[in-house]
């Protein structure tokens, strides 16, 4: 996949680095509830991310609790993955 013609480059680089920050820092590092809840407040703006990269970010509200920790998370590394490709 070639990279989109525009993607919003700050938008994915602060989603990236709240994401970052969230995952290195007690409480969130050690909490997959608190994650969870972060990753549902970050939703919104993965999946505009996402959506330049034709890659899904699952609604927050199909997986209630710290269920929810799993799918963002692939989401993000779907993201990442489709990012390293760029061409």
């Amino acid at each position: 996949m070639e990279m989109p013609k525009y993607l919003n480059w700050t938008r994915t680089f602060l989603l990236l680095d709240r994401l970052a920050k969230a995952l290195s820092i007690p409480p969130w590092s050690d909490d997959e509830y608190l994650l969870s809840s972060l990753f549902r407040d970050l939703s919104r703006e993965g999946k505009l991310i996402g959506k330049s990269l034709n890659t899904n970010i699952p609604e927050p509200t199909n997986y209630p609790g710290k269920r929810y920790f799993s799918p963002f998370a692939l989401g993000i590394l779907r993201i990442l993955k489709q990012l390293s490709k760029g061409n």
